[in-house]
């Protein structure tokens, strides 16, 4: 699904509102949460999103003008599985009709692409961006919601 690229911000409050989470509730880290397969215990087969980590990937400015603004991105890593796929609603394409007038108008046209996160933490750092990483303390339900949420949001529908 095409989401503009404020509505991030806005689903993320959305979901912070309706979770009951705060931003205190956010724990910076330099890197995506890691956590050994030991730490995810037997609970996480049996409570719906123990198995998860929530997190906001927050990108800095780049040197081209079109990444003259930061963006962020939601990642989800399932520690049953090994997945861990960031979510990021600033994508955009030159090839867009009427891309330029937009541009300078600021009213871009972006999506959400699912991306590998590991991938996208090496592009992002290849072009010299800043990449800060904030674990959302969130509950399993909590973070179960979160996943379901952001899965619906990436159907191609």
């Amino acid at each position: 699904m095409r989401c503009c690229h404020r509505a991030l911000a806005v689903a993320l409050l959305l979901v912070a509102s309706f979770l009951g989470t705060r931003p205190a509730a956010l724990r910076a880290q330099a890197a995506p949460p890691t956590s050994s397969p030991a730490t995810a215990g037997t609970a996480a087969s049996t409570v719906p999103g123990s198995e998860l980590e929530i997190y906001v990937m927050t990108m800095g400015q780049g040197d081209l003008l079109w990444e003259r603004f930061g963006h962020n991105a939601l990642g989800v890593r399932n520690l049953a599985t090994g997945s861990d796929v960031v979510y990021n609603w600033g994508t955009f394409s030159f090839e867009q009709p009427g891309f330029l007038p937009r541009f300078l108008r600021g009213e871009m046209l972006y999506w959400l692409a699912p991306n590998d996160a590991a991938q996208t933490l090496e592009a992002y750092q290849y072009f010299n961006r800043s990449v800060t990483v904030q674990r959302l303390n969130l509950t399993p339900a909590q973070r179960d919601s979160v996943r379901k949420f952001v899965e619906w949001n990436a159907r191609e529908e």
